[in-house]
């Protein structure tokens, strides 16, 4: 901390000859330049608390953590229509890239889901 004292904004007004009720006491600190018994070094500029503590600049932010698993392969089959794969009875098609990559296209909506399963 003393080595730092650019971290602390020095506080060189008031005392803390004041007791519970406000009323002036006859004994305590005042305030003064630099280090005082009423004040210590002044009050705390964080940042620069923070540079002088980590060598120089802000923290950096963590690194982004692993990407989230993939999630559970799909049991649907597409077929494309129209320019557009849409989702078939099992057995009668292809797993979705496959189909994606056939038709150039993504697929389509899943309003069509139950229409063609039915």
């Amino acid at each position: 901390m003393y080595q730092n004292k650019a971290a602390f904004t020095d506080v060189t007004l008031g005392t803390n000859a004041i007791g519970r009720g406000g009323e002036k006491l006859p004994y305590g600190f005042a305030a003064q330049a630099g280090w005082d018994a009423a004040t210590g070094l002044g009050t705390p500029n964080f940042a620069a608390l923070l540079a002088a503590a980590t060598g120089g600049g802000p923290v950096p932010p963590p690194p982004p953590g692993p990407p989230s698993p993939p999630g559970p392969p799909s049991d649907e089959e597409y077929r494309c229509e129209n320019n557009a794969c849409v989702v078939v009875p099992a057995g009668e098609g292809l797993n979705k890239q496959i189909c994606e990559d056939l038709c150039g296209t993504p697929t389509a909506l899943h309003g069509m889901h139950s229409a063609v399963r039915q």
